[in-house]
């Protein structure tokens, strides 16, 4: 799901970001996140919502989704992590300093305009997508 920068779901299971990030606290820190590449992380609820609305407006063809915004990965952790109340140290890297072996762009935010001119509506901003997956997280729906 890398074209969506970084979805995340409400289960538990999740091998996704935000929910790794989290179980950092029962495992120790410190966390080290790369500083220079750039997306929207998307809310997979919010993607759920954004399919049905397409659907609801009987569009046709390729649309890119995202929730509003946009961040690095290192701010994206810092930010969850501040919402959960968690106090885990995050370190800025580069992606060289990774060592992923599958390259990734620098920037890669989509552009929503078409998603919010066919539908009318505009995205929430990742911030609150990120408040609404700690409430679902902790169960407070």
């Amino acid at each position: 799901m890398q074209g969506a920068f970084a979805l995340y779901r409400q289960r538990r299971t999740s091998r996704f970001c935000a929910e790794r990030w989290c179980s950092l606290e029962r495992e120790g820190g410190p966390l080290r996140v790369v500083m220079d590449q750039i997306g929207r992380p998307t809310l997979s609820a919010h993607l759920s919502e954004a399919v049905v609305n397409l659907l609801d407006v009987d569009a046709e063809g390729t649309f890119h989704f995202a929730n509003e915004g946009q961040c690095s990965w290192f701010e994206f952790a810092q930010a969850v992590l501040q919402q959960a109340g968690m106090n885990i140290p995050v370190e800025p890297i580069t992606t060289e300093e990774s060592g992923r072996p599958a390259r990734r762009p620098a920037y890669s935010v989509l552009d929503l305009t078409r998603y919010v001119e066919t539908t009318g509506r505009s995205p929430a901003p990742w911030p609150e997508a990120v408040e609404h997956y700690l409430r679902l997280r902790v169960g407070g729906g």
